[in-house]
């Protein structure tokens, strides 16, 4: 999803929600710092602000995998 700042990674929609999804690489930093860069990312660049008008319950989630192939360390989500 295109926004003036950048693109978001993935968009899901449903009846009553919208998951706005960041999806970033550790590169070796701590799993704290990088989940927190990737929703202060989708804040930043004003990826939520299409959907703030709809009413649906919106969520930001950060997804943070691992740079030595360990697939993803895990998630963080945030409103």
């Amino acid at each position: 999803m295109q926004s003036v700042a950048g693109r978001s990674d993935v968009i899901v929609t449903t009846k009553d929600s919208v998951y706005i999804f960041e999806l970033k690489m550790d590169k070796g930093e701590d799993f704290e710092t990088v989940a927190q860069n990737a929703l202060t990312q989708i804040d930043t660049n004003g990826y939520a602000q299409r959907f703030a008008v709809n009413g649906k319950e919106m969520f930001k989630v950060g997804v943070v995998f691992s740079s030595e192939g360990k697939g993803m360390l895990g998630w963080k989500c945030g409103k």
